[in-house]
C-alpha cells in the first residue's frame, strides 16, 4: 500500500528525530522539505516556506544543547522559537480581527483559545526537534568505562 503525502511527511520528520546528526542533517533536509512541498502545495506561501525552511543544528539560547530541527535557511533561528514568541506578544488581537472576518465559529473564538492553539502549535513542533545536551555526548563516551574499577590511587583494579 503507497503511502499519501501527508504519511511521508510525517515518516521524514520522525526519521529526522529518530536519526539526526551532523553527517545526515543536509540529507534529511531535502528529504523533509521535498515532503513539506509534495504534501503542501505550490501556493505562493508554500513556495516561499519552502525556500525560506530548512532541517538542521542550532543551539538552545538557554542550555546550549545541540538542537536539530526546522530552522530557517543559513541562520540558526529555530522555527520552534519563532512560534514560540507568538504566544508572548499581543498578536492575538490581531489574528482575533482576522478571525472575525472568516465567520462561523472562527468569529467566537476567545484569546485564550487562540493562545492555546498557538501554544499547541508551538510543542508539537518542540517534540520534532532532536536535543543533545552538551554533556550528554561526554556521558555517553564514560559510559563505557562504567565497569572498570579504580583503586585510591588510580590505578585500574
Amino acid at each position: 500500500m503507497s503511502m499519501t503525502n501527508r504519511q511521508v511527511f510525517v515518516q521524514k520528520l520522525l526519521k529526522a528525530l529518530e536519526t539526526a546528526n551532523e553527517s545526515n542533517a543536509e540529507e534529511l533536509s531535502r528529504e523533509i522539505m521535498n515532503a513539506f512541498i509534495a504534501f503542501a502545495s505550490q501556493t505562493p506561501p508554500d513556495l516561499k516556506c519552502y525556500e525560506c525552511i530548512e532541517y538542521g543544528i542550532t543551539h538552545s539560547n538557554h542550555s546550549g544543547q545541540k538542537v536539530y530541527g526546522l530552522k530557517i535557511r543559513n541562520k540558526t533561528v529555530r522555527v520552534s522559537a519563532v512560534v514560540s514568541f507568538l504566544q508572548d506578544i499581543e498578536l492575538q488581537e490581531a489574528i482575533r480581527q482576522h478571525i472575525m472576518g472568516v465567520g462561523g465559529e472562527y468569529s467566537q473564538l476567545s484569546t485564550e483559545e487562540i493562545q492555546a492553539a498557538i501554544r499547541m502549535a508551538t510543542v508539537i513542533i518542540f517534540a520534532l526537534e532532536r536535543r543533545f545536551a552538551p554533556y550528554n555526548e561526554m556521558w555517553e563516551k564514560l559510559r563505557q568505562f562504567q565497569d572498570i574499577e579504580v583503586s585510591d590511587d588510580g590505578v585500574e583494579i
